[in-house]
């Protein structure tokens, strides 16, 4: 039977967290110094210490959190590397929930919506991406445009590849790809969440004229498309879970990036 340290975003158990990797510390190296006179968190230390005995991985699935660290030994120098790997663990999941998060508000408030005024919405966010962004809008796109006072601020991939594969109502594949990545053909076979939230997250940024975004953000999604694309036998859906691929580096790198390398207009920081 294996014993638990527990880790929370509670203040204290941060706190005591904190002061286990500290203690640890001071124990890995300087070992053969006396010991100090125990303070009440070096005694809550200890026993944390002594409770801890087996480590098991974090992921049960894609969308998974476990909120407890477990570990294989008692030696100090595993416990401070292993209770850093969990939090380096928690800091991608956040990152990674905060876009699914995102995503998914931005369907239940497009889904209230009728499928005869979403359509014309997805239609204008690609005809605006053209005009804004892209600065080759025809005719055609202009007219979308004008044809309501509505408009998508966010990527919904699914929704707007429907809009080339179902009724054929667009033919500017390029157009989608530049948004999205990849064809609109492809996207619609995609059933990885975790795929279309970064696809979305990379379509709703690069269309918000508002925000501009550095060489290496474009460089990180490119080799994110590359890699899924073609790791493997390609188009792998399970980079999340078990052992990391190429795929997973370059999965956590866009992700990053979306919070180092984009800027909003007119800001100097």
């Amino acid at each position: 039977m294996c014993s638990t340290l527990t880790v929370s975003n509670n203040p204290q158990s941060l706190y005591n967290a904190q002061a286990t990797l500290a203690h640890l510390d001071r124990a890995a190296t300087n070992p053969g110094a006396p010991p100090a006179p125990e303070n009440q968190n070096d005694m809550e230390v200890r026993q944390m210490t002594y409770e801890t005995g087996h480590y098991t991985a974090l992921g049960k699935g894609d969308s998974s959190l476990d909120g407890c660290l477990f570990v294989h030994s008692t030696d100090p120098l595993v416990l401070i590397e292993e209770i850093m790997q969990l939090f380096q663990s928690f800091e991608k999941r956040i990152i990674s929930l905060r876009e699914h998060q995102a995503s998914l508000e931005h369907r239940v408030q497009t889904l209230t919506l009728c499928e005869d005024s979403y359509k014309p919405l997805r239609n204008r966010f690609i005809s605006t991406f053209k005009r804004d962004i892209l600065g080759n809008a025809t005719s055609t796109d202009l007219g979308i445009i004008g044809e309501g006072n509505q408009s998508a601020e966010c990527g919904d991939a699914i929704a707007d590849a429907a809009l080339y594969t179902d009724d054929g109502e667009r033919s500017d594949a390029k157009t989608y790809t530049s948004l999205y990545g990849l064809h609109p053909l492809i996207v619609s076979q995609i059933r990885h969440q975790e795929t279309i939230d970064i696809l979305n997250a990379h379509a709703t940024t690069i269309a918000c004229k508002e925000k501009t975004v550095s060489d290496e953000f474009h460089r990180r999604f490119a080799h994110f498309i590359t890699v899924f694309t073609e790791h493997g036998d390609g188009f792998e859906q399970g980079y999340l879970s078990g052992d990391p691929t190429e795929v997973t580096d370059a999965y956590w790198e866009f992700m990053r990036c979306l919070n180092t390398e984009v800027r909003w207009v007119g800001d100097s920081d």
